[in-house]
């Protein structure tokens, strides 16, 4: 059967897709970084994706944190994004399953889906199935792709066990993205219906421009974080300058196979030297390579196969080109900038309408009946000021 993708091998049109994670993870980043790819048709995550308009309803977030992530990643205006933000009137659905059969978005992204539907109880199966009906009809009738933002439960759950709520969300939706958060960095993976499953990635937000982009498996960036834990361990060793493979990695609390990795690498580049033929009587040392003792030109030092191991690394005259993330030239790994939230802009100049990303044409001023969509309304929905009594303005 011929799917048609709006993200090539990862979201159908059509559909509906759920992109799952605890708060502060980067759900919102990551979606925001897909409006903009569709609307100019660029890929995302290294994936190819089919050009068309955007609907971003932003029921949580600030306005000027919204603004200036769409700024910081070079929108221009000109792109085909809508943006509500406000907390959604209560026919919402309704008004728009009749806006989406008018003028055909490509893209509704859903930013929290709780505060769309309002269940009174996720975890109630009967309710949440009912509940999400609406939004599978809105994809399927639009042929719009439908992305549901959602909260991660607690605890340590894997897989599409990961949604908070009924098991009747995740299975509701073609392809469930599930965003984690760990000391050093963050990865996605998929589970999906549709398509070959994304297995666990790191990704990386670039600090200046706002994207996000995919970087090595998990075990890359787990091997990165060891390296530079080993050359810790050896720095703070003290006067201790040769440790045992025991001492030096059992401290570590990170799998076997991880650690016995990162010291080969670093054996490999020279950051380290292996001393000792790894017998009982002469079992392996290590040490930090400018601490090795000094050994007649020519000869081998104990434990490596050339005459010096940093020679060898640097015997194509890149010297630096190669260097792990643990080297003694890094000590932290490049890690620091991987998918934070954005902040607040820094630069209190009020910014004006014709530099705001999002866009409003004429044609689509009936999606004002949102709200209103007025001259120096910035291109956002602004919602109907009218409340129900209690609710939050």
């Amino acid at each position: 059967m011929l799917t048609n993708w709006l993200v090539h091998d990862r979201m159908p049109m059509g559909g509906v897709t759920l992109l799952v994670a605890k708060p502060k993870v980067g759900k919102s980043t990551a979606a925001r970084d897909l409006a903009l790819a569709v609307a100019r048709g660029e890929d995302w995550l290294g994936h190819r994706c089919s050009p068309g308009v955007v609907w971003y309803l932003a029921f949580e977030g600030r306005r000027e944190d919204i603004k200036h992530h769409f700024q910081q990643m070079g929108a221009t205006g000109d792109e085909p994004i809508y943006v509500f933000i406000d907390q959604p009137p209560r026919d919402m659905l309704n008004r728009l399953a009749t806006l989406a059969a008018n003028q055909h978005p490509n893209l509704i992204i859903v930013d929290t889906l709780q505060r769309l539907i309002q269940a009174k109880d996720m975890a109630d199966y009967g309710e949440m199935t009912t509940r999400l009906t609406p939004l599978l009809t809105l994809a399927a009738q639009s042929n719009a792709t439908v992305l549901l933002l959602h909260h991660a439960g607690k605890g340590k759950y894997e897989d599409i066990d990961a949604a908070l709520g009924s098991t009747a969300i995740a299975g509701s939706a073609d392809n469930v993205f599930l965003l984690k958060r760990g000391k050093h960095y963050r990865t996605i993976s998929s589970i999906q219906r549709v398509g070959p499953d994304l297995e666990e990635t790191v990704i990386e937000l670039h600090e200046h421009s706002g994207r996000v982009r995919l970087g090595g498996s998990r075990f890359e960036a787990e091997v990165a974080v060891a390296t530079v834990e080993i050359l810790k361990a050896l720095q703070n060793s003290g006067s201790q300058q040769f440790l045992s493979k025991t001492d030096l990695l059992e401290p570590i609390e990170m799998r076997r196979q991880v650690k016995f990795r990162a010291l080969k690498l670093l054996i490999q580049q020279g950051s380290i030297v292996q001393l000792g033929s790894g017998s009982r009587s002469d079992p392996h040392r290590y040490c930090r390579s400018e601490v090795v003792p000094e050994f007649p030109s020519g000869s081998q030092r104990p434990g490596t196969t050339s005459p010096s191991v940093n020679e060898a690394s640097n015997k194509d005259g890149n010297e630096g080109s190669k260097w792990f993330p643990g080297s003694p030239n890094r000590w932290e790994p490049d890690l620091s900038a991987l998918f934070d939230e954005p902040k607040r802009a820094e630069d209190p100049t009020p910014v004006s309408s014709s530099q705001v990303p999002c866009t409003c044409t004429e044609d689509s001023r009936e999606l004002g009946n949102l709200g209103t969509s007025e001259l120096g309304n910035s291109g956002t929905w602004e919602p109907e000021t009218e409340r129900e009594p209690g609710e939050e303005g």
